[in-house]
């Protein structure tokens, strides 16, 4: 809120802008090489106009302060995104000019159905252009459409054109959020993904599918958040992930359907899991064959929820956990098991520390 000059104001006030660069001025000039510039509306017309009305007077402000010209803010961070409307060549080749060697975040989110419906010959020669963000780190990749089975390849096609256009090989971080996309779509992508970035350790994957892991091919990757399914390939997959530190899994419906008894897996990494009650713990059967042929000698950190069994049953599966736990994990010492039944907690204390 404004308000006119009073009386007693004195004749200095500062204005908006002005504030703004006093405080600038009394930052830490190395901080300021590592500000994060964020645009809130992921759409193209906001990001130019964050480029125009923001970046430019910032790193003007800055310059004399840091003693470096503006185009070498190379630290600075950007979150960028990308919206379907904006797919014509001349939106790739300016993103590509302004900004795509300083972009290192980026938030994409385009239906497949509608990449190449003006031109459907653009996609083969976006993979000759790109990569458009060779510094890019972190990506967000919001997969949402309509595939059917009649126009699988092509949108198959459409993907990996999509991915060799924006990414180079040192992605690191990926969250990929997929909806109503069919599964061979889905493979085809993440497919694309790995064999461009091999190097990526941080997943996080959204889905209402079965998640393609059943080959795994993030196999350097330490950590996986799944808001989704899991089928019983795909937890034998992740074994092959010898790097893992990390795992979460989370889902509404019956997420995890995985019967390990019939293998062992091991996590030699793995430090930390975490599984929801909603995740598709179907009997007691399956509870003591997960934990008692999965060996995670590493594992520090263990979370399971049983929320939504009877309170007879509640106390039969804390029993079967704790007693898979003990003696498989020497370095336990964090566990948690959420269920109606709260009179085991001295006993999971007493059984994590040996006594």
């Amino acid at each position: 809120m404004t308000r006119n000059a009073q009386p007693g104001d004195g004749p200095h006030a500062l204005t908006l802008p002005e504030i703004k660069l006093q405080i600038l001025r009394e930052l830490n000039a190395k901080s300021l090489l590592n500000a994060a510039i964020v645009c809130k509306a992921w759409t193209w017309p906001a990001l130019d106009t964050m480029r125009q009305k923001y970046f430019i007077p910032l790193s003007a402000a800055l310059s004399p302060l840091i003693q470096c010209e503006p185009k070498k803010l190379r630290d600075s961070s950007f979150w960028g995104a990308i919206s379907g409307a904006q797919t014509a060549p001349e939106h790739w080749d300016r993103y590509k000019r302004d900004y795509g060697r300083r972009i290192a975040h980026l938030i994409v989110d385009i239906d497949p159905d509608t990449i190449s419906e003006s031109n459907p010959e653009r996609p083969a020669a976006w993979s000759q252009v790109g990569p458009i963000f060779p510094n890019l780190v972190s990506l967000r990749f919001d997969i949402e459409g309509h595939a059917t089975e009649e126009d699988e390849p092509e949108n198959k096609d459409r993907w990996t054109y999509l991915v060799k256009l924006l990414i180079g090989p040192d992605l690191k971080n990926l969250t990929l959020s997929v909806y109503d996309v069919t599964k061979e779509v889905v493979e085809k992508n993440i497919q694309a993904l790995a064999n461009i970035a091999p190097h990526i350790n941080d997943v996080q994957i959204t889905n209402n599918i079965y998640i393609p892991l059943n080959y795994a091919p993030f196999t350097s990757m330490k950590s996986l958040r799944v808001e989704g399914h899991i089928d019983h390939d795909g937890w034998k997959a992740l074994a092959n992930c010898t790097h893992l530190e990390r795992i979460e899994l989370w889902e509404d419906d019956s997420g995890l359907e995985v019967h390990p008894q019939d293998y062992s897996v091991t996590f030699p990494q793995l430090g930390s899991l975490s599984i929801a009650d909603c995740c598709g713990f179907r009997d007691r059967s399956f509870i003591v064959s997960l934990f008692h042929n999965t060996t995670m000698p590493m594992l520090w950190r263990l979370e399971v929820g049983i929320q939504t069994y009877t309170a007879a049953m509640s106390e039969v599966l804390r029993v079967e956990i704790l007693g898979s736990v003990r003696g498989r994990c020497p370095l336990l010492k964090e566990l948690r098991i959420d269920g109606p039944i709260l009179g085991y907690s001295d006993i999971t204390h007493r059984m994590i520390s040996g006594h």
